[in-house]
């Protein structure tokens, strides 16, 4: 006789869900720290004349690769217009306000803000439409540069989109499992906690 497969628990399907929700819905930080990164090694490439000659200006055969797009857009337009090493202390001021941003966006989205998660798919969205427009139009076609920056907003976005749906399985699991006051399995007070805060967005 075949054994009949146990199913999940609430705390373990709740907390497998939440587990997962946390881990992904952190990539924005991880974002933010390619995008400082990615700028110290363009800065380090400009400071050791690794640079296109054929260019008016100086700009780095590699590195910027993984910044976000805006920031690509600001620093190319510094490196154009002023002296290098005041448009690379300006560039690392830009990166440390955007990364900031995207890094606070993702802790609260981490602990169950929706709105939160939204707000930085939303603009990390937006960062990667311009992407193409900055490409074509402002920023110098490398095809190395092209790919890695491609690359990691499709990683970065589609980790947003998976977070986002982690939010609402948990939101299903709250609703599934509600019900079943009598069987509902025990779960401590942080598993509660993280449920409510899913739940309810606080």
């Amino acid at each position: 006789m075949k054994r009949s497969k146990k199913g999940l628990s609430y705390a373990e399907a709740h907390n497998k869900a939440v587990n997962s929700y946390k881990k992904v819905s952190m990539f924005m930080l991880w974002g933010g720290l390619l995008n400082i990164f990615a700028l110290i090694i363009g800065i380090v490439q400009i400071s050791t004349n690794n640079v296109i000659e054929s260019l008016p200006y100086s700009w780095p055969t590699s590195g910027f690769a993984m910044t976000y797009s805006i920031q690509i857009f600001f620093s190319n337009i510094l490196l154009s217009s002023i002296d290098s090493l005041a448009a690379n202390l300006i560039s690392v001021v830009i990166a440390l306000i955007l990364s900031t941003g995207f890094g606070v966006l993702s802790m609260f989205a981490s602990r169950g803000r929706l709105a939160c998660l939204i707000s930085g798919m939303s603009l990390y969205a937006i960062d990667f439409v311009f992407m193409f427009f900055l490409y074509k139009y402002f920023a110098p076609y490398i095809w190395t540069n092209y790919a890695f920056t491609l690359a990691t907003h499709v990683v970065i976005l589609a980790s947003q989109i998976y977070a986002l749906a982690q939010y609402y399985n948990v939101l299903n699991i709250e609703k599934r499992y509600k019900g079943n006051n009598n069987n509902k399995t025990k779960i401590n007070t942080k598993e509660e906690i993280e449920s409510e805060v899913i739940a309810n967005g606080k």
